[in-house]
């Protein structure tokens, strides 16, 4: 389930072809085991996390004001 559970996060494949890369034949028994083990449907479970890591990204570097990044590499 954890590679599932990044392939929904980071890729662009479906929740079918998730089923069938992590060694699932039905979508059915794999949404199901999914829904079990994480509280949620795998587009649900997908759509939740992309929200949370897309919040995440916004807080990159590039984004940190210059005044508080020009004295980290000082050796003092």
């Amino acid at each position: 389930m954890d590679a599932a559970r990044r392939l929904l996060i980071e890729g662009e494949l479906s929740v079918a072809e998730i089923c069938l890369a992590v060694g699932y034949q039905s979508v059915g028994t794999f949404t199901t085991v999914f829904s079990r083990e994480n509280g949620r449907t795998p587009a649900e479970f997908r759509r939740e996390a992309r929200r949370f890591w897309a919040v995440g990204r916004l807080w990159s570097p590039r984004y940190v004001p210059h005044c508080f990044v020009s004295g980290w590499n000082r050796q003092d």
